[in-house]
């Protein structure tokens, strides 16, 4: 007789999606009137993110991220358009048909991936796509200076249809405040 995985395992781990969802619902209504994402990235932290996409979509939620292409793709399957699915490592090389063809959002992280993302939007007509600006971890995301020489270019390009999140929190290295986002607001306002 077999014994099944359940018998063999330390532990297991039940997922509430009710509470995952009372819990997005809950910080959604501490951020209102902005608009409240959920990153459902690495298979949602391991706790599968068909379904607590799914979930958090039917629960009011409009707005997810996820780490790479192939990660939206997958959720693409769970979450219809125009359910909005940002892709926090941008478009590699040629990969911006992929993006328009399943209506992802690309966060742009550097230069290069503005200018692929601009030509494909000059072929395309405006297509909708987010920045980062590195504001400590070092990480992905422009430096403050590649976003301060760019600035007035970024304003400018036609071709691409900033999607703005209107948010003020990051993560900040080691606790301390970093002056450079409002740097980046200032610089991208003047």
């Amino acid at each position: 007789m077999a014994i099944g995985r359940a018998e063999c395992a330390g532990g297991v781990l039940e997922i509430d999606l009710a509470s995952i969802v009372a819990n997005w619902r809950y910080l959604a209504r501490q951020v209102a009137p902005v608009s409240c994402a959920a990153v459902v990235k690495a298979d949602a932290y391991g706790l599968g993110a068909p379904a607590v996409a799914t979930a958090l979509a039917e629960g009011g939620c409009q707005r997810f991220f996820v780490a790479t292409l192939d990660e939206a793709l997958a959720l693409r399957t769970a979450i219809p358009y125009p359910l909005e699915i940002a892709v926090f490592n941008g478009p590699a090389p040629g990969s911006a048909a992929e993006f328009v063809e399943h209506a992802l959002v690309p966060v742009l992280n550097d230069p290069g991936q503005i200018e692929d993302w601009g030509r494909a939007g000059t072929r395309q007509g405006p297509l909708p796509a987010m920045l980062h600006v590195d504001t400590g971890m070092a990480r992905l995301g422009l430096t403050l200076r590649e976003f301060e020489r760019l600035a007035d270019s970024l304003r400018c390009r036609g071709a691409i249809w900033w999607r703005w999140q209107r948010r003020k929190t990051t993560r900040l290295p080691h606790g301390r405040p970093d002056p450079s986002p409002k740097r980046v607001i200032m610089a991208f306002n003047r």
